[in-house]
């Protein structure tokens, strides 16, 4: 009765933690995505379907623009794979948070899928406080409630589009990397603001020079800058 009680106690407070910016952002960005696929001629249940199975708004992006371009399918799926394959480090490094939880362990390939950077971050930030045997609970209340902000973003934005100028529903797509820029910034290690200095030095300068390149060129060269300095620094400075 008591482990019940730990475990919804447990769920309840990662969807009131889900509450606050992390869905309100997934929210906000959600709304320019179903505005992108109102005016690419996206059907609704496409468009939410999208947020639900992809689950990530770059790769989201990139089958919008395979479906506008007529690309075959093959094509579009490497497409979202490649966009959505930054989740891999993150994924890993949440294994060792759920070693200890049965039900995190025993379904960590179906909680993977809720996975965003917003539910990494809330996991990450929360673990040390949680029971290891119900982190899976926060998790899964934290995602659910992120993962139901897109849904509501997405289904709001497709409908708002003819009442709102497209450039400000499409800039709102935007506000998730700032967030994100933001969190990396907060973080206590020193090689994540270096790498995300580097990148905002080097990502404008690579977009001119190689821009169908430019974005996974900058992701390893500001990350190898960020870890770089970090050694360096601190052998330096301690």
């Amino acid at each position: 009765m008591q482990n019940r009680s730990v475990k919804h106690s447990t769920f309840l407070k990662g969807g009131i933690d889900g509450l606050s910016t992390p869905s309100l952002i997934v929210f906000t960005t959600m709304v320019g995505f179903g505005a992108l696929a109102k005016t690419t001629d996206l059907g609704i249940s496409v468009a939410i379907l999208s947020t639900l199975f992809i689950w990530g708004l770059p790769g989201q992006i990139s089958m919008v623009e395979a479906l506008a371009i007529g690309a075959p399918f093959s094509v579009l799926a490497i497409s979202v794979a490649m966009a959505n394959m930054r989740f891999l480090p993150m994924a890993i490094s949440m294994i060792p948070l759920f070693r200890n939880d049965v039900l995190g362990w025993r379904w960590r390939y179906v909680l993977v899928h809720f996975m965003s950077v917003n539910t990494w971050v809330g996991i990450q930030h929360q673990a040390v406080h949680l029971d290891p045997e119900y982190r899976s609970y926060y998790y899964i209340g934290f995602s659910l409630v992120c993962m139901t902000g897109g849904v509501l973003g997405t289904i709001i934005g497709f409908h708002i589009t003819d009442l709102l100028p497209f450039s400000l529903t499409a800039a709102l797509v935007f506000l998730n990397p700032v967030y994100f820029v933001l969190v990396f910034l907060d973080a206590q290690g020193r090689a994540l603001k270096y790498s995300v200095l580097a990148g905002c030095i080097l990502g404008p300068l690579m977009h001119v020079i190689l821009p169908d390149w430019g974005l996974p060129i900058v992701g390893i060269l500001a990350g190898s800058i960020g870890f770089s300095a970090d050694r360096i620094l601190g052998k330096m400075y301690g």
